[in-house]
């Protein structure tokens, strides 16, 4: 029975020792990360290739999904498929809208946003439009999209929406 008593004392006095939780203000967070996932889409559709590429974590956990698969694995390969869209003279369109941010923490946070994304160069071209998530962290120098990924809306979703 004492080590009950014992017990029980242990597991109420133990999260008085744990360190508090740093505070921050949430507002914050969800106005930069906001700014950095419209200035990602903004740098795309100025052709600002290196400013695009500025908007990526270049740290181990980075992702970019797309179609359901991991397409760029670590920022070096999506650095090279920006390299890719700048040598095809490639056009973005690129509308973001209801961004939301959930902090996570004063460094990480969740964000999604609507989206659709229209890519043309002389030889090819694609249209994507639908959702847009992932995690942003805060580094040294600022917010960066540490993974990113399109869930693509059906063809009849978009149809049923313009409909309405």
């Amino acid at each position: 029975m004492r080590n009950v008593i014992i017990a029980s004392m242990v597991v109420a006095i133990l999260p008085a020792c744990a360190p508090a939780p740093a505070s921050f203000d949430a507002d914050t967070v969800r106005s930069e990360v906001t700014a950095l996932v419209q200035r990602w889409s903004d740098s795309g559709e100025a052709g600002d290739w290196d400013a695009v590429a500025d908007t990526y974590a270049d740290i181990e956990g980075f992702a970019w999904i797309e179609q359901g698969e991991v397409r760029y694995p670590d920022r070096a390969a999506i650095i090279e498929g920006l390299e890719q869209a700048r040598a095809a003279n490639l056009s973005i369109t690129n509308d973001v809208s209801d961004i939301s941010v959930t902090p996570l923490g004063a460094d990480a946070a969740a964000y999604h946003a609507s989206y659709r994304l229209v890519a043309r160069s002389e030889s090819f071209g694609f249209e994507s439009r639908g959702v847009l998530s992932g995690v942003a962290i805060r580094q040294a120098d600022g917010w960066r999209l540490l993974q990113g990924a399109f869930s693509e809306s059906r063809p009849e979703d978009g149809a049923e929406a313009q409909s309405r």
